[in-house]
């Protein structure tokens, strides 16, 4: 049930140039209704100037002071930020089979 989320979350550079980077991530998709709240999450790191989502492409477009952060390190905080969103993110046929919710006994919090 849980396998999915590597996937799910994996973060892609799409494109990047100096102080400008765009992430292809399969749950924006999924995420839609979060988007502002995601957007204020990005911004809240403090080096970013600018940032869009848009999910029917699955991208999210930043726009960073490039003297503060590197792209690999932005990469990751936008991925703990999209992380937090997880359970949103699932499609719900994953979560469930026959309307219950799916028992994953080996699952353990961290």
């Amino acid at each position: 049930m849980f396998g999915q989320k590597k996937d799910l979350f994996e973060l892609n550079i799409v494109h990047s140039l100096p102080g400008r980077i765009r992430l292809n991530c399969k749950a924006i998709e999924y995420l839609n209704e979060f988007n502002e709240q995601i957007l204020q999450d990005i911004i809240d790191l403090g080096f970013v100037k600018k940032v869009t989502i848009n999910n029917i492409t699955k991208n999210i477009l930043i726009v960073f002071d490039k003297t503060r952060i590197d792209e690999a390190d932005l990469k990751n905080l936008v991925s703990d930020v999209l992380n937090k969103y997880y359970l949103y993110a699932i499609p719900i046929n994953d979560l469930t089979m026959n309307g219950q919710l799916k028992q994953n006994p080996g699952y353990e919090s961290k």
